[in-house]
Formats: C-alpha cells, structure tokens, sequence
C-alpha cells in the first residue's frame, strides 16, 4: 500500500498535521493560475523558517480549473515526498485547504498560513519559488515503470565503482528485490547502498515508497544528506575512539563527573561509580523514559531534554533506577552526553572536532549537524551524511580504521567498540553504541555489526563478506531491525551465495 493511502498516521507526528474540511470550492480561474505551481516554506519558529523543517508545496490545476495542493517533498534532511490531491480555496487573498487558513499577497509571491490541529496552533510561511516548478514537474514525472541496474556513477569521491556480479552477487536476485522497494513492498525506502571489497557495486534512489525512482531521482538524492536518527551515536563512538587514540580522554573506565566538575553538586549517591564505558553502553543506570509517553508529555524525558536550557545538566540530574554497568536502559540522554564528554575533552565544538579528525580524512565535506536549543550538539540522533558518505564510516571498520593508507582510528578501538558486551533477544548484542547480530546464512551464521536509526537508517558491516550495506528511508515510528533482518537473510546473503564472482 502506497504512502498517498497510508500517509496521515505518520503525518499525525510530523510537522504536516491536516485534518478535511468539506467545503465547497468556488472557481476563480484567473486567481488560481496565479497561485498554481511551487511553493516554498516551512512553519515559523522564531520568525523565520527552520532548514530542516523547509518544504516545496505544489499547488496544481486541474481540469476544471480549480486548484488542489497535490505534492509534498520536504528539503530538510528526511527528504521525504508526498502526493495528495487537497482542495484548495481561494477568495480573493483569502486561502485554505484543509486545517490551514491564511493570506496570499495581491501579486501571488507570499502566503502567511495558521494551521490548526487538536487545540494546536501554528504559524506557516510559502513563498512563491517558480525556480523549483521544472523540478517538481520533473521529479513526478520519473515514475518508476521498471528496474534497470546500473552501475554506480564514479563521482570522483574516492569510491571505486564496479558491476555487482563482479563482486560476487546474483543480479537476478538483487535485481528482484529492487522491484520490491520500487513497489512499495518494503515501505518508503529512499537509499539503498552495497559496497562490497571495497567497491560500490549498487546505489539507488527512491521516494514516494518506491514510486518515483530512475536517473533523475538518483542525480537529485545521491548529493543530499539525510537525516541518519541514531546511526549518529555509532558516529559518536568513532569519535570516541579517536579522542582517546589521541590521548584526550583517560580511557572508558573514566569517571564521568571528572569532566563535569560544576555539576559536582548533581553526584549523589552511586553517581560516582558512572564511567564512560557506561554512557557507551547504555548501563549508566540513570532513570529514563522515552518511549512510553509522547514526546509533548513532560514524562518523556528525550522530550524534556530538548525544552530544557541545560542539556548536560538535566541529564546528569536524572536520578538512579540502576547501579551504573548493571541494567541497560535505551537513553538518548546518555549518548548526548558523551559528545559533550569529547568536547570538553577536546576543547572544540564536537562538531569541529569531528570535521578535523573523521570526515576531512574520509573525504567528506557535506555534513549537517543539529543542535539543541541550548547548543548542544545532538550526538544522539541530529547528524545527517549523504548515503555514500556513511558508506565510508562502515567501510572504515572493513579496513581496521584505516581510509585511504590513513589510519584514521585504531584497530584496538574498533575491535573494542564493536564486541559483544551485552546480550538482547533473538541473538542481538551491544557494544559500544555499535550492534551485533548473528544472522541465519544457511548452513552457518554471519556476524554482522550495525546501527539502526529511526524511520528505517541502516548501516550493516559484514566482516567475512567485506561488505556494507547503508540504507536510507521515510518509515518513521517503526523499528527497522527485525525487517532489515528478514531483507538481509532472504535477500542479499542468498543473493551474494548464488553469485557466481568471487567471494
């Protein structure tokens, strides 16, 4: 089933909350070919319009001449897209659709919109953008009637490029399951990335669950960077690394409070036994509630984090559920307050610090990076790398740290940061904010290291087949794993057995 039939439960959580109003609507031909074509803008957050939170809207005429918001593509890191056909009402400078009610300038170029939803109110700002009407017109008009492969393009970013069965995979196989993204079977897949013995064997492209996919959807989506949830605090622990190969930290059984002395007032009790290896792995024992209650509830404490002015502080103010190292407890709380561990360890922003001693050596140069309101630096779920870029943090592991004859973090730190330390259900272990899992091969089992992040992010490293697989998605509020687990033991590993190149 297609995003156009499924899309409002997830819009219900999304910054594109509407609600049907079922009025009539007047036909103003000469007003509604003014208005028709894209649209640009966002809701208002402090006066002006957030990046991530920036949008195309495309209103469309249609045949009888009235007008329909018909295409939805966010600009922001998540770089989803969505297709509706929502009547639109315009009386004189008066317009609406659905929950939005607002003003169109006379000459057509701003509309001020305020949406309301459940009591909530908000403000939301278009500007007419006719440089963005050949792209969308462009951009919907690539559905997807077939899959061809192709081999990855060389863009000249150090990745080598070669056919798939050159490196050993079935194209038949791999070919069939590409038909199945771009048919919607697996959800609103937007990247699908295969680098195997060190070359880029398969990247696609896909949005609107599979619909729209080809040449010019890949073009568009191979240079952005998308938004990688919690990938971001695999990232963390690669940086980890890198602080304590470069002396800057005294080691993972460092007391946490050593680098917070003004919270010195917060270490009560147990506190103290808190080390970093304990924020590594989620054993800090620190109260925390993420998941049971809406972000908006004041019980949800990845909410409360946000709306504090005091990132670090209200984390390490939390009080203790656990002894530090006893319990696992999923927290967001504690990965943020390991970049904040770096950067003061390093005495730079983490995101300088990242840039000088990971991204430049691995040759990326186009990272975004949120914050919280506060300023810090969200190492927990805010980076954003294109899908070829995070390739090379896998491939970094294949290669024991090293990038390019640079070692850019040490063997010893990736052996560590990637063993099994704690034990999950259905064979998934917990390193150092990297996963392991063992996965059905046939007649043996194949480790795989991997980091999961919300709406589908996958990066999956599989040591004895010398191979990464990234994948990007829309498929937000559900968990990937067990889904990533089915494709990756009934598609690609058969797949990869079949092939007829080496192995």
């Amino acid at each position: 089933m297609r995003y156009g039939h499924t899309i409002l439960p997830a819009i219900l959580m999304g910054a594109i909350l509407l609600v049907g109003c079922g009025e009539t609507i007047p036909n103003d031909p000469a007003r509604n070919v003014q208005i028709a074509g894209c649209w640009t803008g966002g809701p208002v957050r402090d006066g002006t319009v957030a990046e991530t939170e920036s949008q195309l809207r495309l209103m469309s005429l249609r045949p009888d001449g009235t007008l329909a918001l018909t295409v939805i593509h966010e600009l922001g890191p998540r770089s989803r897209v969505w297709r509706y056909d929502f009547d639109v009402t315009c009386r004189g400078n008066d317009i609406s659709w659905l929950a939005h009610e607002g003003t169109v300038s006379a000459d057509g170029t701003t509309m001020h919109v305020t949406k309301n939803w459940k009591g909530e109110e908000s403000r939301w700002m278009f500007v007419r953008a006719r440089e963005f009407d050949g792209f969308m017109t462009r951009l919907m008009a690539t559905e997807a009637r077939g899959y061809d492969y192709e081999i990855p393009a060389d863009a000249g970013d150090g990745w080598p490029c070669a056919h798939m069965e050159s490196a050993g995979f079935n194209a038949a196989e791999m070919i069939r399951l590409m038909e199945e993204i771009r048919s919607g079977d697996h959800g609103d897949i937007h990247g699908f990335l295969i680098c195997r013995q060190g070359r880029l064997v398969l990247e696609e492209y896909f949005a609107l669950e599979g619909a729209l996919q080809g040449p010019f959807v890949r073009e568009v989506f191979r240079k952005r960077v998308h938004h990688l949830a919690s990938i971001t605090k695999a990232v963390t622990s690669v940086l980890t690394g890198i602080a304590l190969d470069l002396g800057l930290l005294e080691g993972v059984r460092q007391p946490v409070f050593s680098l917070f002395p003004e919270y010195a007032h917060l270490n009560t009790g147990d506190k103290s036994r808190m080390e970093l290896r304990h924020l590594l792995t989620m054993t800090a024992g620190l109260e925390w509630e993420q998941f049971r209650y809406p972000f908006s509830d004041g019980r949800n404490n990845a909410g409360e984090m946000y709306r504090t002015d005091d990132v670090p502080g209200y984390v390490l103010s939390r009080p203790l559920a656990a002894t530090p190292g006893d319990d696992f407890q999923y927290s967001n709380g504690v990965a943020t307050l390991m970049g904040e561990v770096l950067g003061r360890a390093s005495g730079v922003d983490v995101a300088e610090f990242a840039r000088v001693n990971l991204f430049d050596p691995l040759g990326i140069s186009d990272t975004f990076w949120s914050r919280y309101p506060d300023g810090t630096l969200d190492t927990d779920g805010g980076l954003a790398l294109r899908p070829r870029d995070l390739a090379r943090i896998g491939q970094l592991l294949l290669n024991d740290g090293r990038w390019a004859d640079r070692e850019v973090i040490s063997p010893g730190w990736i052996e560590e940061s990637t063993r099994r330390r704690l034990n999950f259900r259905r064979g998934r272990g917990y390193g150092y904010f990297w996963n392991e899992w063992l996965l059905d091969a046939g007649d043996t089992s194949e480790r795989v290291i991997f980091a999961p992040g919300d709406g589908g992010q996958f990066l999956a490293v599989f040591p004895a087949r010398e191979m990464v697989v990234v994948i990007t998605a829309g498929n937000y509020g559900q968990d990937p794993t067990s889904t990533y687990k089915t494709l990756f033991e009934d598609h690609i590993l058969p797949a990869l057995t079949a092939g007829t190149g080496p192995s």
